[in-house]
């Protein structure tokens, strides 16, 4: 080993034993970046509908409207999660990978379903859709991939986020 050189702590484990460090915990132990920065996922749909209110008041919703396309960027992220747990496996389920398209594809269909039904039934199955995710995991067997912190953190910013996106037509009724 060369001496007079900073090594860094994590030389000698994973980059990712690292970043996870059980120094800094929530009290269900789930790490504290992943909490802060999952969390801090549900400000930007929250930003835009109180800006909206103190900027606009009671015209009609200008920054409300991007609500539901940063609620379905995040509900195609989650198809990337079940993706990826797929292909953890030497013989990836087909469920899992159906599963891993299906937000995407979905979130696609909303474009139509805004265009003929009207963007408020539109962002309200999105909502609903986001809401009705978690179920996906407890019958997808999510839960034996991951920490049980994951599971929390899932149902947490999914009803966060149902709740927000469902919000966001409320100024627009």
């Amino acid at each position: 080993m060369l001496t007079g050189f900073a090594t860094p702590r994590y030389i000698f484990t994973s980059p990712a034993a690292h970043l996870t460090s059980t120094r800094m915990t929530t009290p269900a132990n789930m790490p504290f970046n992943v909490a802060a920065l999952g969390y801090a996922g549900l400000l930007p749909p929250a930003l835009l509908l109180i800006l909206d209110k103190l900027l606009f008041g009671n015209h009609p919703p200008i920054l409300s409207a991007f609500v539901p396309v940063y609620a379905a960027l995040v509900f195609s992220f989650l198809g990337g999660c079940w993706w990826t747990f797929a292909l953890r496996e030497d013989k990836p389920s087909t469920t899992l990978l159906v599963m891993g398209v299906l937000p995407t594809i979905l979130c696609f269909g909303l474009i139509w379903a805004a265009y003929v039904l009207g963007p408020v039934p539109a962002t309200l199955i999105l909502a609903s859709l986001i809401a009705l995710s978690p179920l996906a995991d407890a019958l997808l067997n999510i839960p034996s991939l991951v920490p049980q912190w994951w599971i929390r953190l899932r149902f947490h910013l999914s009803m966060g986020l149902a709740a927000l996106t469902a919000l966001s037509v409320y100024r627009a009724l």
